[in-house]
């Protein structure tokens, strides 16, 4: 997931190039899906460890 938000990732900045959209616009775009899937990853491993998983 991280690979999406790296900046020295090639594949990203390369299909950042190719559409013609800047590294900022990609940034506003996928932050908010990022932080989402970061709270849910975090609200998981929270209750596997409450009920003991």
């Amino acid at each position: 997931m991280t690979n999406l938000i790296v900046p020295t990732s090639g594949g990203t900045l390369a299909m950042l190039a190719l559409g013609r959209v800047s590294y900022e616009q990609w940034l506003k775009a996928i932050l908010p899906f990022m932080l989402m899937v970061y709270a849910l990853s975090w609200v998981a491993l929270f209750i596997g460890q409450v009920i003991g998983y």
